[in-house]
């Protein structure tokens, strides 16, 4: 059976991933990204249980969301992805997001792979390299490496609770999002909209480990 290089997934934004403005939170917007690459992931043979199976897993490393119209409550969010890279120890995978037919945003992303014992980079065997991929990026921009600004202040401190904790035993991605997001006055949400979204991952973070949130 062919393999499709292109998903699309469609979700229906319903009471749960709606914030207090009735938007498509940022928090859920990113657990369905996640959720698109896991079924295509799964479709490919690269699902979390086969992967696991071979000693090793996927983790986010860097990713970009360039977001032009915020999803509403009710509406009805179309999510198309692809792998344009997977190769040595990283994959890379973009998306477009339509509402309605109306492209409003895309996103790119890079993962790196895991060894399930040890939490050090494995590379992929030659067989997973030849995964069926589109090869040339279709989007004009990626992921990429965040320099950090000078003069960061340190707004709140917190520590990782069971609930912030993924499969794997770490805190998963999109909670980093929730973190972030709360250390923004209310104002800030009432008037703004995060139209460019980019986070980088430089290590895991575990059950009651120290987290400290800086604001620039």
């Amino acid at each position: 059976m062919n393999k499709p290089i292109t998903f699309t997934q469609e979700y229906r934004i319903d009471t749960t991933m709606i914030n207090f403005n009735q938007q498509l939170s940022l928090e859920m917007l990113l657990g369905l990204l996640e959720d698109t690459a896991t079924e295509h992931a799964s479709i490919l043979g690269l699902d979390y249980n086969s992967m696991l199976e071979k000693g090793f897993f996927w983790v986010l490393i860097q990713q970009r969301l360039r977001l032009w119209q915020n999803p509403m409550w009710n509406e009805t969010i179309t999510l198309k992805t692809w792998v344009t890279k997977m190769t040595g120890i990283y994959a890379t995978r973009e998306y477009e997001l339509f509402l309605g037919g109306k492209k409003i945003g895309e996103c790119s992303l890079t993962c790196m792979i895991l060894d399930s014992k040890t939490h050090r980079p494995k590379r992929m065997n030659k067989k997973t390299d030849q995964r069926l991929t589109h090869e040339i990026p279709q989007l004009d921009f990626k992921a990429e490496k965040i320099r950090l600004p000078d003069n960061l202040q340190k707004v709140r401190s917190l520590s990782v609770n069971i609930s912030d904790l993924d499969m794997n035993n770490h805190v998963n991605n999109v909670r980093y999002t929730r973190w972030v997001l709360d250390t923004l006055s209310m104002d800030y949400h009432r008037n703004y909209s995060i139209v460019d979204y980019q986070i980088n991952f430089s290590g895991e973070t575990f059950l009651n480990d120290k987290i400290d949130c800086f604001c620039h």
